[in-house]
């Protein structure tokens, strides 16, 4: 295969381009039957076997119509299935509607595979490490207390004040308290 190699079927044009880590697809018309989406999958499937590509970028935004509930499902069944070719794909699609629509039903059935409504959203989702967590981003916990209680860790904050017992007319700030502190007077 060249860098760029083109699937026509009777009602779509799919361009597909081989590019670092990943295939991008571009879809055109539409899959009306059956028979053209077994040719559209094998031909993809093909493709990333021979090029050892396993993530998928398609612009679906020329698709033209909604396919049939039993194209749907089967495109589902080749997208999720256990025999699958692509470990990671995202879609590009033409409305936010769709967008939602295909996010929900992915995340659903748990699939490596979101959609987005810009080439650049869904290329960076697709080439980031699929390891990488959340974690970071979430409260600390402690380990369990013996209770089965968990608890989360304070964090110190940076603009944490001190505290005294002093009552507030005896505390003044001094000029030579270098950390932002207070002393009793």
């Amino acid at each position: 295969m060249s860098s760029r190699e083109v699937i026509e079927l009777p009602h779509a044009l799919i361009e597909v381009e081989a590019r670092p880590g990943y295939l991008f697809i571009i879809e055109t018309g539409s899959l009306d039957s059956m028979s053209e989406l077994k040719r559209y999958t094998a031909r993809l499937d093909a493709m990333a076997r021979r090029l050892q590509r396993t993530k998928a970028l398609i612009d679906a935004r020329g698709e033209v119509g909604d396919p049939s509930p039993e194209i749907r499902k089967a495109m589902w069944e080749w997208l999720t299935g256990v025999d699958r070719t692509f470990e990671r794909v995202a879609f590009v699609l033409a409305t936010e509607m769709a967008v939602a629509r295909v996010n929900m039903t992915a995340l659903s059935r748990r699939a490596q595979l979101r959609a987005f409504d810009a080439i650049h959203a869904g290329q960076r989702w697709l080439l980031r490490d699929p390891r990488l967590s959340t974690a970071g981003t979430e409260p600390r916990i402690e380990s369990s207390p013996p209770t089965g209680e968990r608890r989360r860790v304070p964090r110190p904050s940076p603009t944490e004040y001190r505290i005294t017992d002093a009552p507030a007319d005896t505390v003044r700030r001094t000029d030579s308290d270098e950390d932002g502190g207070s002393q009793v007077a």
